[in-house]
């Protein structure tokens, strides 16, 4: 790929401008807008504000600018070459025109979304020699990669490019995007895909373990309108989806890490899966989307934010976030990663990642065994079995099918009202109620399943 080529790309981005609906600050001296939607468009509103809190907030805001100025002017006296005493009100100055930018004059939320456009006027990019800003060379027409274009775009002269290059992505003679796509939807299903570099299809990456499969998912997925979830169906009706996961030695022998797909390989839940299990079984689960973000509510502090506790809970966020809610719709900050997410191989908010780790470490079983927010979690699970079970039997069959998918053996069954027994007699005191111990003791019992690989792995 020429240098030229990382040029033409840049050029079409440098011609857009993306509205982040970031404050102006230290940083970022001017703000860049949301950008506002029509009055009719079906999305959510955001809360309301009265027009004496409007009002408060502007003389907030004149307030700040006069403070500002003063202390501009006392630097000045002072001969304070490094304003640090201005940043304060310049970084406050920014919250509260991002704040007043969301409404109008009588409080009334816009209808605003993050967005890009064309800039004023479109330019190309000049080869930056060794990147130097200061060293420039030949100016590159806006276009793509020529080594998978089957000819070069054509972009109008005061077009960025931008719906020139989707085109180019989502044609049907794009040699890449299906494959990709295809490849990816057959990791999330079996765990890895038919490209095991799945962020790299170039001659670095590795090839395919069966191209013709990989060129036929990809064909039927543009014949099928790019349908994302016909492909899955297609997949998973397939017979090497609903294979079994047992071993047989002789194919051990040939092919190890069942690269020709003759079995269905275990592989553990993700990290937001298993999250969402621990409140799905426990009856927990919100499903409700939320409205909007509760980061909005930090009103811009986001560097303030502490680490997050219990599965999402506390730090900054604490009050903010209903962590009842899918993990997909938990929002995820750089260096504040829920610690049940983090464990469990969540990928790294910094960096682009096709395919996560998945490991086996001490502080994911500690987590599971001493987690105040998990406890809580058995108890609600054990409590819900319960109410719905007349013998202790019934209660423990419908734990096991409950998290485990499964009814329980008559092995298991003895074992574990065995161990409700010992429990309940070990911990029975004068000062404690036969009753409280023989919850906790249902609850440990719940909380136990939540640790069972067989709780965090498909098998």
């Amino acid at each position: 790929i020429p240098t030229k080529d990382y040029y033409a790309i840049a050029g079409i981005f440098t011609s857009t401008e993306t509205m982040f609906g970031t404050a102006a600050g230290v940083q970022a001296r001017q703000s860049a807008p949301l950008a506002t939607l029509p009055k009719d468009a079906d999305v959510p509103m955001g809360p309301m504000m009265t027009k004496a809190e409007v009002e408060a907030k502007k003389a907030n805001l004149a307030s700040l600018k006069t403070g500002l100025e003063k202390q501009r002017e006392e630097d000045r006296k002072n001969g304070q070459t490094v304003p640090l005493n201005q940043l304060f009100y310049i970084q406050q100055i920014g919250t509260v025109e991002k704040q007043l930018s969301y409404y109008d004059s009588d409080g009334n939320p816009k209808k605003m979304a993050m967005a890009v456009q064309d800039r004023t006027f479109a330019r190309d990019m000049p080869v930056h020699i060794r990147g130097e800003v200061s060293k420039l060379g030949d100016v590159v027409p806006r276009g793509t990669i020529q080594v998978i274009a089957e000819k070069p775009l054509k972009i109008a002269a005061r077009s960025s490019g931008r719906k020139e290059l989707a085109e180019w992505v989502a044609s049907e003679k794009n040699p890449l995007t299906a494959r990709v796509m295809a490849n990816r939807v057959w990791q999330h299903l079996f765990g890895q895909g038919l490209v095991h570099s799945p962020d790299n299809f170039g001659t670095t990456g590795l090839p395919p373990t069966h191209p013709e499969l990989l060129d036929l998912l990809a064909g039927d997925f543009v014949k099928n309108g790019w349908s994302v979830k016909k492909l899955i169906r297609q997949v998973v009706l397939s017979k090497t989806y609903r294979q079994s996961s047992a071993a047989v030695e002789a194919n051990l022998a040939i092919d190890p890490d069942n690269n020709f797909l003759w079995r269905m390989s275990k592989r553990r839940l993700d990290a937001e899966a298993i999250r969402d299990a621990m409140f799905q079984v426990s009856g927990q689960l919100n499903l409700t989307p939320p409205v909007g973000s509760p980061v909005q509510k930090l009103e811009g502090n986001v560097q303030q934010i502490q680490r997050p506790g219990p599965l999402g809970m506390g730090g900054g966020l604490s009050g903010m976030m209903e962590t009842t809610r899918r993990s997909v719709y938990v929002p995820i900050i750089r260096d504040a990663v829920p610690e049940s997410l983090e464990l469990f191989d969540f990928a790294e908010p910094s960096l682009v990642t096709g395919s996560r780790d998945s490991t086996s470490v001490p502080s994911q079983a500690l987590y599971l065994m001493n987690n105040p927010q998990v406890m809580k979690l058995a108890e609600s699970f054990s409590e819900k079995i319960a109410r719905s079970t007349k013998t202790e039997k019934d209660r423990v069959n419908a734990a096991f099918q409950a998290a485990l998918g499964r009814g329980a053996s008559e092995a298991e069954t003895k074992a574990a009202l065995l161990f409700i027994e010992k429990f309940t007699k070990a911990e029975t005191t004068s000062s404690r109620r036969k009753s409280d111990v023989e919850r906790a003791a249902w609850s440990a019992f719940a909380q136990a399943l939540f640790s069972a690989a067989e709780f965090r792995y498909l098998d």
